[in-house]
């Protein structure tokens, strides 16, 4: 077996730093913009970024899909993984050919808006394609350094454009554009890497078959994601949108950003796995990222709806807070439910090839999602538009579920599932009943307060067999010492 218990955990620990300084990234963003942009101008910034991510999906999304699937296949024929490379960068090329043309189509009507749009979409795409390279080589160390350079770079030239320059709504965009830029200057490596091979266009169409539905599938999975936002903004308002924006950005985020963490550490293991031993050995990986879920995902969602008064004290500007605080719960659970479905349940479909039917699970679960938002906003506003994709995604789950069972034997840890569900329980009870202080002094103690309660239950407990995941942690680091 190539996947035992220390490789997902040491993946884990590679990628940690890069999920801090994401959230930091994330949550300052918030907490700055919120406060720099005046409501209709953060609304306006938000509705661009669901734009930006709309037309990712549609230009680049088949194209990191197909560069990750074909990398591990590829990668035994020195010749044709070089080729592998060089159509991947060509293809990027063109999409950012299209991609500058429809911002010229549309900046008559919106200004500078689609060239930041543009400059940012073009730079992450370009930016994903070499991380994905580095991830699949098991590069953690540079994936991590470039990742956290661009995060922090694109927060800090956000911010001073919007203090120094009357970009408004563009100046996030444009910073986070320069962020991305500067990250690919010290990786221009990886560009000489692919200019080695040839362009094939063979494979190009090897890879737009099966990246192609994928693609449609992310396309769909924002359109439940995000697409309650365009409705939100012409069924109530852009300042409306703005607060729902806000909401999303304080649940979704943080516990996006886990099953992001689990996920890239997970995935290559699983996919090397899959070709290199078989079912088998995929299964017992996907048993152990089962496992890692329930360990960090669970204590998470439900202590981030507990702190939901606190944080957003502390993260948002004042006029979003209510709002925020009664939309954050709903819009956790649906984000565990979005997480399963995307890190988890999407696995035994992508080791089978079956994007096409990945799509179709998604495409119905948008067309649902779509029709909700419209029945319930009208009637219960924002609250309406969480009920409607808690809905939705878990429509999908349930669908993905049904399915992948076809392919592999998903054997919940059912052991690993009650003691982490216990530990949480513990942490839940404490936080209750401990006299902690309220509004934005109460964050840091509420946190503190609970990852001790939770990690002490589940140190007690042995959830997921945690003990002997720190205990190898631990190992690993003397010995680098």
């Amino acid at each position: 077996m190539t996947t035992p218990r220390a490789s997902i955990g040491a993946a884990l620990s590679g990628y940690a730093l890069v999920t801090l300084v994401q959230a930091v990234a994330t949550f300052g963003a918030v907490a700055v913009f919120t406060r720099l942009l005046h409501t209709q101008d953060y609304g306006r910034y938000t509705l661009a970024m669901a734009t930006a991510m709309f037309l990712q999906a549609m230009l680049f999304t088949w194209l990191h899909a197909g560069m990750v699937r074909f990398y591990e296949k590829t990668r035994g024929d020195e010749t044709a993984f070089a080729d592998h490379l060089a159509t991947s960068w060509a293809a990027l090329g063109v999409g950012a050919v299209l991609a500058v043309a429809l911002a010229l189509v549309t900046q008559a009507w919106f200004g500078l808006l689609p060239f930041a749009t543009a400059a940012f979409m073009i730079g992450r795409a370009a930016l994903t394609l070499a991380l994905e390279q580095h991830r699949m080589a098991g590069e953690v160390r540079r994936y991590a350094a470039l990742e956290t350079g661009q995060a922090m770079v694109g927060l800090i030239a956000g911010v001073a454009l919007v203090r120094l320059t009357s970009l408004q709504e563009s100046a996030p965009l444009f910073g986070m554009a320069i962020g991305t830029v500067t990250a690919l200057l010290f990786d221009l490596r990886v560009v000489r890497a692919a200019l080695r091979g040839r362009v094939s266009w063979p494979h190009a169409r090897v890879l737009w078959t099966y990246g192609m539905p994928m693609g449609l599938a992310m396309l769909m999975h924002l359109i439940t994601q995000l697409f309650d936002r365009f409705l939100v903004a012409t069924l109530m308002d852009e300042a409306a949108a703005g607060v729902y924006a806000v909401a999303y950005a304080a649940a979704d985020r943080p516990l996006m950003m886990i099953f992001t963490w689990l996920g890239m550490s997970a995935s290559p293991l699983i996919l090397a796995a899959f070709e290199r031993d078989g079912q088998a050995a995929a299964q017992e990986a996907m048993e152990r990222l089962a496992s890692m879920i329930l360990l960090i995902v669970l204590p998470a969602a439900v202590g981030l709806a507990m702190v939901a008064e606190p944080l957003s004290a502390v993260l948002v500007g004042r006029e979003f807070r209510g709002p925020v605080v009664h939309l954050l719960p709903w819009i956790a659970a649906a984000s565990v439910v979005n997480g399963l479905t995307v890190h988890y349940l999407a696995v035994p479909f992508v080791l089978h090839r079956r994007s096409g039917l990945l799509a179709g699970t998604m495409a119905a679960a948008a067309l649902l999602n779509t029709v909700l938002n419209l029945l319930l906003i009208p009637r219960l506003g924002l609250w309406g538009a969480a009920l409607a994709t808690i809905v939705a995604y878990a429509l999908v789950a349930s669908v993905r579920y049904f399915f992948a069972r076809r392919w592999l034997n998903l054997r919940l840890p059912v052991d690993d599932a009650l003691r982490c569900i216990a530990a949480t329980a513990a942490m839940a009870t404490g936080l209750v009943w401990l006299p902690l202080p309220h509004g934005a002094a109460g964050l840091l103690p509420s946190i503190a307060t609970g990852a001790v309660l939770y990690a002490t239950a589940a140190w007690a407990l042995d959830a997921a067999g945690c003990r002997a995941r720190v205990n190898d942690v631990l190992r690993r680091v003397r010995r680098a010492g």
